[in-house]
């Protein structure tokens, strides 16, 4: 009795274990490289700018919104090659014109 040959192997099943497979070093290649925390002995860990994604966790809104809001000029962005960045110090900005803002709203009330 002969060993099968790749040939009688069905096409979708070739490609289930090939799509297993990558998954699985996808998973190991991603857990084997540790990305340190930011802590204060260690500033360089923490990004000077941030994707969109990350700034809206920051803010704690959702990703469409804080599109809209570098849209819109609220917040400023900066591009690095094809790549949308916000400074932290944009959200810093952002943040202190919306207290600013809601101060200057319940004072005149």
């Amino acid at each position: 009795m002969s060993s099968p040959q790749l040939s009688d192997v069905p096409t979708a099943l070739l490609a289930l274990i090939v799509e297993e497979a990558a998954r699985r070093l996808s998973t190991q290649l991603t857990s084997a490289v540790p990305v340190p925390e930011p802590t204060p002995e260690r500033p360089e860990a923490r990004p000077l700018a941030l994707t969109v994604e990350q700034a809206a966790k920051r803010l704690g809104i959702g990703r469409t919104r804080m599109f809209a809001l570098v849209r819109s000029g609220q917040v400023q962005s900066i591009t690095i090659g094809r790549l949308r960045r916000i400074p932290e110090e944009a959200l810093n900005e952002y943040v202190n014109a919306r207290l600013n803002a809601t101060s200057t709203t319940l004072s005149a009330a």
